[in-house]
């Protein structure tokens, strides 16, 4: 039989509440207010004589930014179910019609939160670039950053700085650039020699080193592409750096950037359609 000081049985609802209330620099009133409660009854948990009920516990962890696994002192879940875990939902059965509907409604409140939290993560800790397809033929007119695929990227120096992004194609740029990498392109009209740049000739959009009169392959086994009078020759950007695993989101960030990402391409349109009325 566990003691009454068994964290995972007894939670110190009172010392959480209070510190951390007194970091987010808010006061009992003030906290009451975002509630929608009485002071009193902050006061009341503070203090321990009594708890926060359970419908206002994920309100409670939203504004004071506790998870809430830390808010209920929990081990976090790992894949598989614990006995106390087993224990719980042995209990859940037992609870007659009314005590399982406050229950699933706070499972929902819960997953509510998980998705709010996980949506301002996605809108603060990325940027939404675009892939453009090497394989399209290149229109000085047509060309746009804002064409092709998506690609969902940790926002870093680099990344804020990267226009767009390209696939590396073939092994012209190993050992720097792996054949079917992706790398960052920041836009650029012009390049200097030296530059990996990411470029169109002739309407086919190419990865090389910029030299005069030619560009170059890092790979010695490939030839050069010397460039003649009668050559189209547009750079379109400058190789600043390759995407990274750690760059990318895992997969439940990456559904929600695919949501975001959608309904910013509906409200765009949405916006465009007005304007042209």
């Amino acid at each position: 039989m566990k003691s009454h000081a068994d964290p995972i049985r007894n939670p110190d609802f009172s010392g959480i509440i209070h510190d951390r209330r007194a970091q987010k620099n808010l006061s009992q009133t003030d906290l009451a207010h975002l509630l929608y409660c009485d002071t009193s009854s902050v006061a009341n948990w503070e203090t321990g004589r009594s708890r926060p009920p359970l419908e206002l516990i994920p309100r409670l962890c939203d504004i004071l930014e506790i998870p809430l696994d830390s808010f209920f002192q929990m081990p976090q879940y790992h894949g598989e179910l614990s006995p106390a875990e087993m224990d719980a939902i042995g209990l859940y059965h037992r609870l007659n019609a009314h005590d399982r509907a406050v229950i699933d409604h706070l499972i929902a409140s819960i997953h509510l939160q998980q998705e709010q939290r996980l949506r301002r993560r996605c809108l603060t800790d990325f940027v939404t670039l675009r892939r453009i397809d090497h394989r399209s033929v290149f229109l000085p007119g047509a060309f746009s950053e804002e064409s092709g695929d998506p690609v969902f990227v940790r926002r870093s120096f680099l990344t804020e700085t990267a226009s767009f992004v390209v696939t590396i194609e073939g092994d012209d740029m190993e050992p720097d650039y792996a054949d079917g990498c992706d790398v960052y392109v920041r836009s650029a009209k012009t390049a200097e020699p030296g530059d990996i740049v990411c470029a169109a000739v002739n309407g086919e959009i190419c990865v090389r080193e910029f030299r005069p009169g030619l560009l170059h392959a890092l790979n010695l086994k490939r030839g050069d592409r010397t460039l003649i009078p009668s050559d189209h020759l547009y750079i379109l950007g400058i190789v600043i750096g390759s995407v990274s695993q750690s760059d990318l989101p895992g997969s439940r960030e990456s559904e929600m950037l695919e949501i975001l990402d959608h309904e910013h391409n509906r409200y765009r349109t949405t916006a465009i359609k007005r304007t042209s009325r």
